[in-house]
């Protein structure tokens, strides 16, 4: 039994088991669809964090079948910057989300992906309610979804003067309802600015408000992040008397 155990890679109470005939035997359809209906719990602290990376470049990627309906989450990062994925990976385990994180060499490229959970359709439906992200209203911006927002789909501009957010894909009325939260949660001015025809940015650009944001996110930052944090004219010069 325990060379067995060790050749097909299952615990000696498996082989037993099998021998008995106590194990269903399913077919590879039974197989996928009992892995992917799957459910995870999904407490404050694992949306706070799925959302953070989903108002960013993550995405949500679905799978219908005739009795249900499961999702996976997405996201991918160069591989200089593989720290923070890590990180994330890290978390999802510690939330008893299973994820794999692979690093693709020929793009230059890291993916982090979770399994399939049938718990995440219902993510998904709150942000693709017709096959299209948007932001869902009942969006609760903690700062730690604030960074991974900045992390994920975030940059300076104007020469590090400009924190930027890439709201390329929102609505003008979305991108809106972000401006408000962080004014009310958290101080945070921000100011909407055309970025082609019909897509618009969301910017920090004056220097209290840049200020704020920093403190606000710096906490959650990789190393591999610091550089955007590394913003001009953050701290105010000490006056010098004559």
């Amino acid at each position: 039994l325990v060379d067995l155990s060790k050749e097909y890679n299952v615990s000696t109470t498996v082989i037993k088991d099998r021998i008995k005939d106590k194990v269903v035997i399913r077919n590879s359809t039974e197989a996928a669809l009992l892995k992917c209906f799957k459910t995870c719990q999904m407490t404050d602290d694992i949306n706070s964090l799925i959302d953070g990376l989903l108002l960013g470049d993550a995405g949500l990627e679905i799978a219908e079948y005739e009795n249900g309906s499961s999702a996976r989450l997405q996201i991918e990062q160069i591989n200089t910057r593989v720290e923070w994925l890590e990180k994330l990976e890290k978390q999802f385990k510690g939330f008893g989300i299973e994820c794999s994180l692979t690093a693709r060499s020929n793009r230059h490229i890291s993916s982090l992906r979770t399994r399939y959970y049938a718990t995440l359709a219902d993510v998904y439906k709150r942000w693709y309610p017709n096959g299209k992200k948007i932001i869902p209203l009942d969006l609760k911006l903690t700062p730690e979804a604030v960074a991974n927002w900045y992390f994920g789909d975030g940059s300076l501009s104007q020469g590090r003067y400009q924190i930027c957010f890439c709201t390329d894909c929102f609505s003008y009325e979305d991108i809106e309802m972000l401006q408000i939260k962080m004014n009310t949660l958290y101080g945070i001015k921000t100011v909407i600015y055309p970025y082609r025809k019909t897509e618009f940015r969301l910017y920090i650009s004056d220097r209290d408000n840049r200020e704020k944001f920093v403190n606000l996110v710096k906490e959650f930052s990789p190393d591999c992040f610091q550089y955007k944090l590394n913003i001009k004219q953050m701290v105010r010069r000490p006056k010098v008397s004559n």
